[in-house]
């Protein structure tokens, strides 16, 4: 665009010139008799006959300038047109109207003919790539699926098989004995009972981690009220609820609301407890969450990575969060989240996003 208006300005200055140089040399040779050649008003023969050249040759150059810059517009209307259908992903169309230009415009047509190849070209790379994103996601979820079912397998088989099988072996005990005397029977029912109500948590444990209850648009401190409650009318367990109505970011209020399910998961499957405790608050440089139980506990290096720990563990990492779990045989387990809090990160503003 630039070098078509130079181009014009200079055709302009150059006519210009050579008006001048035209003029100054016919005065100067004085083959030109102003006074019979000229025939107007005498008020008008104080004007030099240079400047009437001048005029004249001036009123050519813009009459060529104009020429000139409507044959430029045309021509970058062209180009123009040619763009524009490229951008609208009309290749074709594009192609064809590069290839019209006129021979001034050759090298813009091949400049845009050689982008439509190029764009085309990318476009086949990125339907390409995402064919292979599509093919290798469809693989990771099957992977993730198999994972899983495996794990729901093993679960199932080293939990809830397990104790139905020694439930199946204590009845079969019972019906078959000689002679038991109610005492030795009451016994055996007894056992069957607790391995009975041991595999139904088992089993609403895993259902637990199989359908989570879902945060949507509730906050922390409402989904975990929920969850307790749903609990509660299922379990013979006591549980303690102190849940600060002090919100954090969506995405980090539902991977806490996961380290709560998971713990308490892990607690009514291996815990034997008795009594459950929810503790969650938010202080000035960090959110503390903290779930306690009274039940058997365990030995924390004999079961590194057991008992729902690495779950834990890897959604608190996500969120930038440090873990600390505390276990004492015979007295209970601690998990305890701490969550630093970003002045003037997303946490600042999410209250205003529930």
């Amino acid at each position: 665009m630039k070098s078509m208006q130079k181009v014009g300005v200079l055709t302009f200055c150059l006519l210009v010139v050579c008006a001048g140089f035209v003029s100054s040399y016919f005065v100067s040779v004085g083959l030109l008799h102003w006074e019979a050649f000229i025939k107007i008003d005498p008020t008008f023969y104080n004007v030099p006959p240079v400047l009437w050249l001048v005029a004249i040759f001036t009123l050519i150059a813009i009459v060529v300038y104009v020429v000139a810059m409507l044959i430029w517009k045309r021509g970058m209307n062209d180009i123009r047109g040619a763009l524009q259908q490229l951008s609208h992903g009309h290749m074709e169309k594009g192609r064809k109207q590069a290839g019209q230009m006129s021979a001034d415009f050759k090298e813009a047509s091949s400049l845009i003919i050689d982008m439509e190849r190029r764009m085309s070209k990318q476009a086949d790379r990125s339907q390409k790539l995402m064919e292979q994103w599509a093919e290798k996601e469809s693989q990771l979820k099957s992977e993730i699926v198999s994972q899983e079912r495996n794990r729901i397998a093993r679960e199932l088989h080293d939990s809830v098989s397990q104790q139905l099988y020694a439930a199946s072996m204590l009845l079969s005990a019972a019906v078959n004995g000689k002679n038991p005397d109610i005492e030795a029977l009451q016994k055996r029912c007894e056992q069957i009972e607790k391995v009975v109500n041991d595999a139904q948590n088992d089993m609403r444990a895993l259902l637990l981690q199989l359908r989570p209850i879902q945060l949507e648009d509730q906050s922390f401190k409402e989904g975990v009220e929920q969850l307790v409650d749903s609990l509660a009318e299922k379990h013979p367990l006591s549980f303690s609820v102190r849940i600060a109505d002090a919100p954090l970011s969506p995405g980090i209020e539902d991977q806490l609301f996961r380290i709560a399910q998971e713990a308490i998961a892990n607690a009514l499957r291996h815990a034997e407890a008795k009594e459950i405790s929810l503790y969650y608050d938010k202080f000035d440089q960090f959110a503390l969450l903290k779930i306690t139980d009274d039940g058997v506990g365990f030995d924390r290096k004999e079961h590194t990575g057991g008992y729902g720990l690495n779950s834990i563990e890897e959604r608190a990492e996500e969120i930038g969060a440090t873990t600390r779990i505390v276990s004492v045989p015979g007295q209970g387990t601690s998990v305890e989240i701490k969550v630093p809090i970003v002045k003037g990160g997303e946490e600042d503003d999410s209250s205003a996003d529930r």
